[in-house]
């Protein structure tokens, strides 16, 4: 019996001592995650800056000025010239034109993007249990058809990371294999799992959908200038024509 408080006790510590390094800060419409092994920054609800603190790996380019790569966060939704439901257009968070970010608690924040009667939200959070980031949001326009949500990663770098990816029972995109743009769906033998890892010399990271219902997800990668982004995309369950709202699974 005091062996087994001694581990619960020792855990707990460990659990509030992780967590109590774990902080959400806001500047302007900028967010920043820190915790013990790694910082992260979203610029208008896009990832633009990944820090590995366990070994000192940044997997992130510096964003140039007037430049955006991909990895965008927004709606999708069914270009009307285009009858099919892969065919869309896209509101994105850049374009908005009233932005509001604030802390919901200590360790979940949220930015709100709106343009005319398009709303997106894109909420931020760390696991106090795994010290992971959290990500989820939803949105709403203002007509039909919305296909979808998607929240974006841009700016990485690909002279120094690997996409593993399981697709057709294993891909690994590079440098070396000279894909410029791809999209994956889930489920299916393009995207088997809803995970993306990037690995580096070092160390790395992962994306997961934590969704259990299968609900259809798309991953969308683009490279050029020696970085590339991704996008993880939730769709909404057809048909669409009525629909005016999304919502993203939480991605950890």
């Amino acid at each position: 019996m005091m062996n087994t408080f001694r581990r619960l006790l020792y855990t707990l510590l460990f659990l509030l001592t992780t967590y109590a390094t774990a902080e959400i800060t806001i500047n302007g419409e900028t967010i920043h995650v820190e915790t013990a092994s790694y910082e992260v920054q979203f610029d208008r609800g896009v990832i633009t800056h990944i820090h590995n603190k366990l070994t000192n790996e940044t997997y992130t380019r510096p964003p140039q000025i007037n430049r955006r790569i991909g990895g965008a966060t927004g709606i999708l939704k069914r270009n009307e010239s285009i009858q099919t439901w892969h065919a869309a257009t896209f509101i994105w968070t850049w374009d908005a034109t009233e932005v509001e970010t604030r802390k919901i608690d200590t360790h979940i924040a949220e930015t709100v993007f709106r343009r005319g009667g398009d709303e997106i939200r894109i909420v931020i959070g760390i696991d106090p249990q795994t010290d992971d980031l959290l990500v989820s949001g939803d949105c709403r326009a203002d007509s039909p058809v919305v296909l979808g949500i998607q929240w974006g990663i841009g700016h990485l770098d690909l002279s120094n990371l690997d996409l593993i990816l399981p697709s057709r029972g294993g891909q690994v995109i590079n440098t070396s294999t000279g894909i410029k743009a791809t999209n994956l769906y889930y489920p299916s033998t393009y995207w088997e799992a809803q995970l993306a890892i990037l690995q580096a010399e070092r160390g790395g990271f992962y994306v997961r959908g934590t969704d259990e219902t299968f609900q259809f997800k798309e991953l969308n990668y683009q490279s050029d200038a020696g970085e590339f982004s991704l996008g993880f995309r939730t769709h909404n369950q057809a048909p669409w024509d009525a629909l005016t709202s999304a919502k993203s699974v939480t991605w950890r």
